[in-house]
């Protein structure tokens, strides 16, 4: 599920196609995270709990969204980019790439096949149009990719439900209420780990993609 656009593999000037480097990159994102969440803590703000706490929020949205785990960054994006729904019946299409997704469920019109081009140009008309809506598969993943995006998906799940039973545990030993903020930012990190836990282990796991080892394999099964 890793990018494949060349440039999309650079980051920051890096080049991420080695799966040390983008290991090394996500073991840094996170370490980063940690005293950003702590902005709560300073003592400066202690006496604005409200502002240190939305401060916290920016700070961490901005720094994930120029990160290595930024939302369809490295990792092709988990989301779907659906037509316009025109009620609970109709779609609506106008533009060739409108047409191919719905068509043949494929990014745009740049990603259909030859004959599937050369039928929706033969059949293309200038204007928007409403169609019968149907459920619609993911463009941007094959079935490999969408196979994968559920099993990280659901690893990324289990381990921030293990998180939060070790937290809840700990605050019922500590026998003591939390400060509202100090609660508020660990839910904050685990919604961080559930939105970037799934493109982190697509970081960590998928090799070097300009390996020869897999080039031969793409080769043979063609």
């Amino acid at each position: 599920m890793l990018a494949t656009e060349e440039k999309k593999l650079h980051w920051m000037g890096i080049d991420l196609h080695a799966r040390w480097r983008r290991r090394v990159a996500v073991v840094v994102t996170y370490v980063c995270l940690v005293p950003l969440i702590g902005v709560c803590g300073i003592d400066s703000l202690a006496a604005h709990p409200v502002w240190a706490f939305w401060a916290m929020v920016l700070l961490t949205s901005l720094f994930l969204w120029v990160s290595v785990l930024g939302d369809g960054r490295l990792v092709k994006s988990f989301g779907n980019a659906p037509l316009r729904k025109i009620g609970k019946k109709y779609l609506m299409v106008g533009s060739l790439d409108d047409w191919a997704r719905y068509r043949y469920s494929v990014a745009d019109f740049e990603s259909a096949s030859k004959e599937q081009q050369t039928q929706l140009l033969n059949k293309y008309r200038v204007g928007n149009y409403l169609v019968p809506a149907k459920p619609m598969e993911d463009p941007r993943l094959d079935e490999r990719e969408r196979r994968e995006r559920d099993t990280v998906s659901r690893w990324a799940l289990g381990q921030v439900a293990l998180y939060l039973a070790i937290y809840a545990g700990a605050t019922a030993v500590a026998k003591h209420p939390l400060p509202p903020v100090e609660a508020a930012s660990y839910l904050w990190s685990f919604s961080i780990l559930a939105r970037t836990l799934p493109q982190a282990r697509v970081l960590w796991t998928e090799p070097d993609p300009r390996q020869a080892g897999d080039l031969r394999l793409a080769e043979s099964e063609v």
